[in-house]
Formats: C-alpha cells, structure tokens, sequence
C-alpha cells in the first residue's frame, strides 16, 4: 500500500491558518466583550465568528489529507471519513494540467480545494487538491472526473496504472 499526504500550496496554507485565526480571534473578542458587559457587540462577534468557525469546520470535513493506494482501490481520506475508487472502475488517470479552471460549487483554498469544478477541454470534474502543481486525474466508466493531488504524484500514478482490476464500485465512507 502506497500513503501519500496532500501537501498544500501557500495560498491553501495562507486562507486556512487566517480563516482559522479570524474565527479564533472573533470568539476571544466576543467573550471580552460579554465580560465587560457590551451584549450587542458581544453578540454580533459571537454570531459573526461561530459562523467562520463552523465554516472551517464544514470545509475541514472535505478538505483531503492523505492519498492511498492499495491493491484494489485509491482512497483519498478526508478530515471526516474517505471518498473510494475500486480500481475497476478507473478507466483513465494521467497527471492534471491546470487550465482556466472555474469553480462550480465548492470551496476554493480553505483547506484545499474541493467540489464541482469545470474547464474547457476537459469537462467537468470533482476536485479534492492540495496543490495544482501535484494534481492528477482519474475517468471513472461512469464517465465521472475526479482531480486528486499528493506528494509523489508520479509513482502513485505510475502504480496505479499498474494495479487497475477489473470488478467493484465505487463508495463514500463516512
């Protein structure tokens, strides 16, 4: 079995550490606020901070961390849960070049980005990326996309190349 852990680019790293603290910072203040007595700034701040707090912890829920290989399937595991591709069912893979890239529905660099995305030339595709520049793809024989991302792209691909079987499906853990 091949682990592989998705390195974020700086501006992954840049949005979630700042949303991270931005809410952080917004719950402390609203607290001090409350302590002194100010009730309707303290609410404004406490209602203003628990919604980025929740937020980061929805975005958190999908955003990938590690990608594995194994004999039968490629997992990418996820801040809850994991999303499966049994090898069977890959019917192409190959390394991802960035494009004009546009974002469907999703989240867009607050820990990593991930959802419905589309390009010109390539169609439409569900990301779960750290990084662009260790992106790559999978066709599933659904027709479905997928752009996944992890350090040592290039041998995790060569192996799974190698490793598709035939058979299974496709399922999300939670």
């Amino acid at each position: 079995m091949i682990v592989r852990n998705v390195k974020w680019s700086k501006s992954v790293r840049a949005i979630t550490l700042s949303c991270t603290l931005a809410a952080l910072i917004l719950l402390v203040v609203a607290g001090v606020f409350a302590w002194q007595g100010d009730a309707e700034w303290a609410d404004i701040l406490a209602l203003t901070g628990g919604l980025l707090a929740v937020t980061v912890i929805a975005c958190f829920a999908y955003g990938p961390f590690t990608v594995s290989l194994s004999d039968r399937a490629l997992t990418v595991k996820r801040g809850f849960g994991a999303k499966t591709f049994e090898l069977g069912h890959i019917v192409d893979a190959g390394v991802y070049e960035q494009g004009n890239d546009y974002r469907v529905c999703g989240i867009g660099g607050l820990f990593g980005w991930v959802g419905h995305f589309r390009r010109s030339g390539f169609g439409s595709y569900f990301a779960y990326v750290g990084d662009f520049v260790q992106a790559f793809y999978i066709v599933l024989d659904s027709g479905k996309r997928y752009v996944l991302s992890c350090e040592g792209r290039d041998e995790l691909l060569d192996r799974l190349l190698q490793n598709r079987e035939p058979a299974g499906s496709v399922e999300e853990q939670v």
